[in-house]
């Protein structure tokens, strides 16, 4: 249950950048489709802006995976009987 409600979440994070940019990355996948370079331009700056996004989002997931690295070593060391106070 758990994992469906994560990877929904991760879906709608994923899902509202996407919409945003409204279709611009299948109109940079070939130059010669784009008629005018007005076209180009704002399909490169929409594509910039979704992967700044991204780019954001995954600074923050890094830091919560140190975090909580950082949360599981110490709670490793606390319950060792040798190295911490234990229980």
């Amino acid at each position: 249950m758990f994992i469906t409600i994560f990877y929904s979440g991760l879906a709608l994070l994923n899902f509202f950048p996407v919409s945003s940019s409204t279709g611009s990355p299948s109109k940079c996948s070939w130059p010669c489709r784009i008629v005018t370079r007005e076209q180009l331009t704002t399909s490169f700056k929409n594509m910039r802006s979704f992967y700044r996004f991204i780019g954001m989002v995954m600074i923050i997931s890094l830091c919560f995976w140190a975090l909580a690295l950082v949360g599981i070593l110490l709670q490793a060391r606390l319950m060792h009987p040798g190295t911490g106070t234990g229980i």
